[in-house]
This record gives C-alpha cells, structure tokens and sequence, in this order.
C-alpha cells in the first residue's frame, strides 16, 4: 500500500499549501496559455500537438518522505539537456503514430475513422503521447519553479517539499505512461480479435496473454515479428504497478523475457530497474510497428464492416 501512503500524503499536504487552482485551469484551456509554453500548437485529430522547451534545475528527494518505488530512473535529477533529448526522443514516436494513423484511414477509406477499432488504436495512443508530453511541459513551466509554487501557496513551501512533489508527479507520469499506452493496445487487440472469432477466448474476455497469443498464432495470417514477446515484456510490466513497482508472481519464481536481442530479468521480489523514460519510448514505438502490421494483416484487411470501438460512441 505504498502507493496509496504516498497519494495521500501527498493530497494532504497540498491541501494545506495550496490555494484553489481555477485561474490554472482556466488558463490551460486557452491558445493563448499554449502558445505561451510551447514552440509550436497544430490542432490535429481533436488534441494538440506540441514540442515543449523545457527548463530544469537538479533535484533532491528528501528520503524520509513515502515514495513511489517505481521511479526507476526519474526524470528530476536530469538536466535541461537531458530532458530535450528526451522529448527530441518522444516526438517522433508520436509524429510516426499520427502517420501511420493517416495511411491507415487510407487503407480503410470507406469506414468511419471515428469508431472503428483499427484506427481508434491510434487515437488512444497519440492521446497517451500527447499527455506525456503535455505533462512534461507543466513540469518545466511550472513544478520546477519556486515562483509558481509562490504564487499559488496558501503559505511558504520549503524547497524539498517543491523537489518532492515535483518528483512524485513525474512519477505518476511514468505510471500513467505505462497504463496509457497498455490499455490502447490491449483494448484494440480484444476487439481485433471479437470481430475475427466472436467466441474465441470467452468472447474476448480471457486473461490478456490468452488474448494476444490466440489472435497473432490463429487468426492473422501471420505471426507478427516480436509480437509476443513485446507484448510479454509489457505486460509483466504494467503487472508491477500492482506491488509499486515490485514483481511478484504467484509461483515465486523469477521470470526473464528477451526482445529485441536483448533480456529483461524480472526478480521475484525485487523493483524492476529498466523501465527507463528511453525504454517506455522504445517499447512505445515498437507497439506502434506492431499496431501497424496487425492492423494490415490480410485477415483484418478482409472485415469490410466497422470494428466497433465501444469506447468512442
């Protein structure tokens, strides 16, 4: 239950120093607070679309405080350059989805793009993207700067509280990161396989790996590359939120998944120490070849009707 010590210590404290945030709010749902923090905003597919300049200091974590076990790797101690080069990383990734997403409509010109499952995939994780970054940008702008936690406090922070929670949010960006871009891609291989074989796997309803491993090994006509174990790996991920970043299996054993040449070790027991802001945008971009070659396959190709996304009614 560390996870739920730190969310509400958090809230407490921030109940405390800080003043109702209306005029934020507000401001952010302008253009004008948009062009304010970011080089560039293009409206495209109903969210925007930005390459933030961000702006850090170097940031201490007071260890007496709760902390979220899955930072592994934390975006606070990193320098102006090195988070430039992060979101110089991001962005193409999420430039490449929206790509793919158009030639994609293409292929299925005569279909609702709004509600059919093969192109709401994209859309779920342009979303998921656009939120890290958006994230990102908030944290530069605003977390990283005493003025703005002046401005807003109802009385003086101290400085490693600032660090503190600044750290914390980028934390549960990380999470979110993982979450998002899990539940774009699980949810669009569930309907994917629905509408290919109704009944298969308790009618899309069985556990996750029964899904994937049932639609790429028996209903597309082929096996995607690294589809698998992509999809392992991410999965044993995502499951680690469950224990704050900890892997535990109910055999108690350790587990190890290779991709993409190289082997990932999870230890019962232990916090994972890879899942990296360079991993998730690798892994993100790697869903995205293998969102592409699912989504191309000749079998979904041969479904001329709309795979209704629930979702997006």
């Amino acid at each position: 239950m560390r996870g739920a010590t730190n969310l509400l210590y958090l809230i407490q404290q921030l109940h405390i120093y800080i003043l109702p945030c209306k005029d934020l709010l507000a401001d952010i749902c302008t253009e004008t607070w948009w062009k304010g923090h970011v080089f560039a905003v293009d409206k495209v597919y109903n969210s925007w679309h930005y390459v933030a300049g961000l702006q850090t200091n170097h940031c201490c974590e007071d260890a007496t405080r709760p902390r979220n076990r899955m930072r592994v790797e934390g975006l606070m101690p990193a320098g102006p350059d090195d988070i430039h080069r992060l979101i110089e990383r991001l962005q193409p990734v999420r430039d490449a989805f929206v790509n793919d997403k158009a030639e994609v409509m293409a292929i299925y010109s005569s279909i609702d793009p709004k509600h059919d499952a093969r192109i709401t995939a994209y859309s779920k994780a342009i979303n998921v993207l656009n939120s890290v970054q958006l994230a990102f940008t908030f944290i530069s702008k605003h977390l990283l700067h005493k003025q703005w936690w002046e401005a807003i406090a109802r009385k003086p922070i101290l400085d490693t509280d600032m660090h503190i929670y600044a750290n914390e949010f980028a934390n549960f960006t990380k999470v979110a990161f993982v979450q998002g871009i899990f539940l774009a891609i699980e949810s669009s291989l569930r309907l994917f396989l629905r509408a290919l074989d109704p009944a298969a796997c308790n009618g899309g309803m069985a556990e996750f790996k029964s899904i994937y491993e049932c639609l790429f090994k028996s209903k597309l006509s082929a096996i995607p590359t690294d589809g698998i174990p992509l999809l392992d790996l991410l999965r044993l991920v995502r499951n680690t939120i469950h224990n704050n970043g900890v892997y535990f299996h109910p055999s108690g054993n350790d587990a190890s998944i290779t991709w993409s040449g190289e082997t990932f070790v999870f230890k019962q027991g232990a916090p994972v120490d890879f899942v990296t802001w360079e991993f998730l945008i690798r892994v993100s971009d790697a869903l995205r070849q293998l969102l592409r070659e699912v989504v191309e396959d000749t079998n979904l190709k041969g479904i001329s009707v709309e795979i209704n996304d629930p979702f997006s009614r």
